[in-house]
């Protein structure tokens, strides 16, 4: 059985992995498109094939913290199912025109979406970029777990971040609502989203000379927020007569999950949520 120690290890690598994708994608999303193929990578991917590589190289992968070969195949399971969406390659989808993914898209079909905003990011009009946001949004409100990445409020509320000009309310008030997106994410059972998300702000903006500190009160709006940005969420789906959201996720991803936990504490310390 490989020892705490090194599974330890497994899930500061993971983690380590997840942030710097998360750096590099919060403005430039890791997308792959062939004439007959379209991919979406998300980190959630990544981690699996760094976890199923674990179970591979481990003859007795029992207990908490290491994933045994029934935990791969629940992942696995969840990859297919978009359950919480690690990629999206549907190559059938690709050789739709737009005209045909939009009246798809119009009728809630998810992979549509996903292929119209893969054209629209190939495309020069500067008018798709709207489309973009609301193909996002609209596969979120459809259940989609894999377009959090995407989502047009993260490169907005991390401008106004970092904004000189932004006075220190200003600067509050966006980290709030940005590490409230990623609290959402969590919520909504990508647990993989949150953690990446959450320690990708810290290590990019809190420094020795300027650490952030979270406050209980800044803890407790996140969490309000976060709250907000859900029910707003499952309001529209309510609208559109879809039920609430279903937060599922099955044992496998759970336990992956735990792992990640584990590795994000120790990162964040105080400022974990």
């Amino acid at each position: 059985m490989m020892n705490k120690k090194a599974s330890i290890l497994i899930v500061i690598v993971i983690i380590a992995i997840i942030a710097l994708w998360q750096a590099q994608t919060i403005r430039n999303p890791a997308i792959t498109a062939s004439e007959n193929e379209i991919v979406i990578e998300s980190d959630l991917l990544k981690a699996t094939d760094i976890a199923v590589s674990n179970a591979s190289n481990s003859s007795a992968t029992t207990g908490k913290g290491i994933l045994n070969e029934s935990d791969i195949r629940d992942i696995n399971k969840a990859n297919e199912q978009n359950i919480a969406s690690p990629a999206f390659s549907q190559s059938d989808y690709a050789m739709y025109d737009e005209a045909t993914l939009e009246r798809m898209a119009d009728s809630g079909d998810v992979s549509a979406m996903k292929a119209l905003w893969v054209k629209y990011l190939k495309s020069d009009d500067v008018n798709d970029v709207e489309k973009m946001r609301q193909l996002v949004t609209k596969a979120i409100v459809y259940g989609d777990r894999d377009m959090f990445q995407h989502m047009p409020e993260l490169s907005s509320l991390s401008d106004r971040f970092t904004n000189p000009e932004a006075s220190p309310e200003q600067k509050h008030n966006a980290m709030i609502d940005l590490l409230a997106y990623h609290e959402f994410m969590g919520m909504r059972g990508n647990l993989s989203e949150k953690y990446s998300g959450q320690e990708v702000f810290f290590i990019v903006h809190s420094t020795p000379e300027a650490p952030i500190k979270l406050t209980a009160a800044d803890k407790a709006a996140i969490l309000a927020r976060a709250r907000e940005i859900y029910a707003n969420y499952e309001g529209e789906r309510m609208k559109l007569g879809l039920g609430p959201f279903d937060n599922s996720v099955p044992d496998g991803l759970k336990k992956l999950y735990e792992m990640q936990r584990e590795s994000y504490l120790q990162a964040m310390g105080d400022n974990a949520i």
